[in-house]
């Protein structure tokens, strides 16, 4: 039984009441914890849990709820092209597809199969929409985005890893880490022209670039550093106790976001640093695992997925939660349903989640809404207030 304690402003009748909603999901009926999350686009979401055959897309601005099939398998992460063309999606048996991001239809599969898995979230799109790259047994695998070809590879140095990375805008340089090391890849010499050798960090679980490309941030499993194109330090970012999953810079370079989740410390936050400053400026704490953050597009919001099966939308100016979402499967199909709440205003749920899910107002038991097309209006209106 997972159990979700919701603090909820309700309209009614023109007038705004403060109420709390408590939601218990079954755990043989309700969805899994959220694996991955990214923006399609500035009202779309995308999304991927565990145990799950599909990647889900839901619309902020209808309500709506689509999918990407075809998956020969459960996702393990995705990501999007930087024109939001194309999605790359990553199976835990090791296949990955790639599909049309606009109408979701399937393009190709790739079924190779490497020696052994890297882990979630290890693909990334090059920065001219022309290739994506897939870190297969520690080596950087490129391929063409059209036909799904092999174009070249990065190997890493001897007895290191690389897990995550990312390349400049001009392609010539590659950033990347691994096992207690951090490296700079020259894309034209194809050499290493830049490494460190640390324990700080511990296993690399993400590298994110400034939009100026003056700073590269690495996190891992015991630290968070902002470093300089030379791998200099800037800043080592104190503050985290736990396993940081995922980092992303703000789209105008100002703020470092990362999400964090480790059984040993307990520590379940998102954090916010400031880039100028080194100093965390706001921690937003959790009651479980935050497993992935994402910044839209405009760069307004955050979205960030959880263990507790929630994924949660923060505004980036005012620095509050904005929305809730909280995805099931009803058990007659695979239809994915999801209960969606504001901050501030109002919430709307499909009929089959209150059919699955013990909702409760005030301790009012709530088993459909009276009126869904005005309570999914006022929500709606809620979200464009952005």
């Amino acid at each position: 039984m997972k159990k979700l304690i919701l603090p909820l402003l309700l309209i009614l009748g023109g007038t705004l009441f403060s109420q709390s909603i408590d939601v218990n999901l079954k755990a043989d009926k309700a969805t899994s914890p959220i694996k991955h999350v990214r923006f399609l686009n500035n009202n779309k979401i995308a999304y991927c849990r565990n145990y799950s055959e599909a990647i889900r897309v839901i619309d902020l601005s209808k309500l709506t709820i689509s999918s990407y099939w075809d998956l020969k398998g459960r996702p393990e992460g995705f990501e999007f092209s930087n024109n939001r063309k194309f999605m790359i999606g990553t199976m835990i048996e090791g296949d990955m597809g790639m599909w049309n991001a606009r109408n979701g239809k399937l393009l190709y599969r790739i079924e190779e199969k490497a020696e052994y898995y890297s882990g979630p979230r290890s693909l990334a799109f090059t920065p001219d929409n022309k290739h994506f790259q897939a870190f297969n047994s520690c080596d950087l695998i490129s391929y063409a985005i059209r036909s799904g070809e092999k174009v070249d590879s990065i190997s890493p140095l001897e007895s290191d890893c690389m897990y995550r990375g990312v390349f400049t805008k001009d392609m010539k340089r590659f950033y990347t880490g691994g096992n207690d090391s951090l490296w700079v890849y020259a894309r034209e010499s194809q050499k290493v022209i830049a490494k460190i050798e640390t324990n700080a960090l511990s296993v690399i679980t993400d590298v994110a670039i400034s939009p100026d490309e003056k700073m590269i941030a690495y996190s891992g499993r015991s630290g968070l550093w902002i470093v300089a194109p030379d791998l200099s330090l800037i800043f080592d970012l104190k503050g985290e106790k736990g396993w940081i999953r995922e980092i992303a810079f703000s789209r105008d370079g100002k703020y470092l976001f990362s999400c964090s989740g480790s059984f040993k410390s307990n520590d379940y936050a998102i954090r916010i640093w400031s880039t100028e400053t080194g100093k965390c400026e706001k921690v937003f704490t959790q009651n479980e695992s935050v497993n992935s953050i994402d910044v839209s597009p405009d760069g307004k919001w955050l979205i960030s997925g959880h263990d507790d099966r929630s994924m949660k939308i923060w505004d980036i100016g005012d620095r509050k939660l904005v929305a809730t979402i909280i995805p099931m499967i009803a058990t007659h199909g695979f239809s994915e349903r999801f209960l969606i709440y504001t901050a501030s205003s109002a919430y709307y749920g499909h009929e089959e989640f209150f059919k699955y899910a013990d909702v409760r107002v005030d301790g009012q038991k709530i088993t459909a809404i009276s009126n869904p097309e005005m309570s999914k209006k006022a929500v709606i209106k809620e979200l464009k207030g952005k």
